[in-house]
């Protein structure tokens, strides 16, 4: 009987991290989806997904394997999204794209929330983007474990092809 329980206990557990580890990340943005971006702001995000890293709470010392983490994870999700030449239909040369990502406590991407810092783009290019970005992230892991479910900010400039 206790046999039973535990196995039952056992496959129930795994069906549940099964089902998780197939959703996908929801990348949220005020302009292409104002509906979720304005549900999702209502939530209490501090509470729920506390910042990774603040100057109160940082030590370089101790820190230093979640710095490497956080610099490699940075540089993937960066180099995928260079690597995909979007067309911005801007005349700036350089794109700036400000993101907060919301990260389940063994590091799993929840929520990519994105702005794109030029009010020349239009929703066609971005759109294009969300795109790409969800392309990009789909297998993206911080692979940090925490407590608590966690949010970083990756801020970067992608170059407007033309």
């Amino acid at each position: 009987m206790t046999k039973s329980i535990l196995f039952g206990i056992l496959i129930l557990a795994f069906s549940c991290q099964s089902a998780n580890e197939n959703e996908k990340p929801i990348v949220i943005n005020s302009t292409l989806n104002p509906e979720l971006e304005s549900e999702f702001r209502k939530k209490d995000l501090k509470t729920l997904y506390p910042k990774l890293l603040t100057p109160q709470n940082f030590d370089a010392e101790r820190d230093t394997i979640l710095v490497r983490k956080i610099k490699a994870f940075q540089n993937e999700l960066v180099n995928g999204l260079k690597s995909e030449k979007i067309n911005w239909n801007v005349a700036e040369s350089e794109i700036s794209v400000l993101t907060r990502i919301y990260f389940d406590s063994i590091g799993r991407i929840e929520y990519f929330t994105f702005k794109v810092d030029n009010e020349n783009v239009n929703k066609q290019a971005m759109e294009e983007f969300k795109s790409r970005l969800e392309k990009n992230i789909n297998n993206l892991d911080l692979g940090i474990r925490q407590q608590t479910k966690y949010n970083h900010c990756v801020n970067f400039k992608l170059k407007s092809e033309k």
